[in-house]
């Protein structure tokens, strides 16, 4: 890394925040298990392209969570194999469906 670029997200980065969304910046690789923790307000997150792992639980206890913005495509977002999504949150590929 250039020593400023954060590439995991550790647990309880983001806990009990007040925020409604959460921009996780280009560059992030990996996002731990309870890195989003409780963030009742949050309705949206937007992940980079970067990331590569999603570790199970990566986003717990965030009811309010509606949408989620991933920048790329979703074949890309399957093969992260996130499993633990609720149903009424719509999951949005900027980079396309492919």
């Amino acid at each position: 890394p250039d020593g400023g670029t954060v590439e995991i997200l550790p647990l309880y980065l983001l806990h009990n925040r007040e925020e409604t969304e959460s921009i996780i910046p280009e560059g992030v690789k990996e996002i731990e298990s309870f890195a989003i923790y409780k963030c009742k307000n949050l309705t949206a997150i937007y992940l980079p392209k970067s990331i590569k792992i999603l570790a199970n639980r990566w986003i717990e206890d965030c009811d309010n969570l509606t949408d989620i913005y991933y920048a790329g495509t979703e074949a890309e977002w399957i093969a992260l194999w996130v499993t633990n999504i609720k149903e009424n949150v719509t999951v949005h590929f900027l980079g396309g469906e492919s």
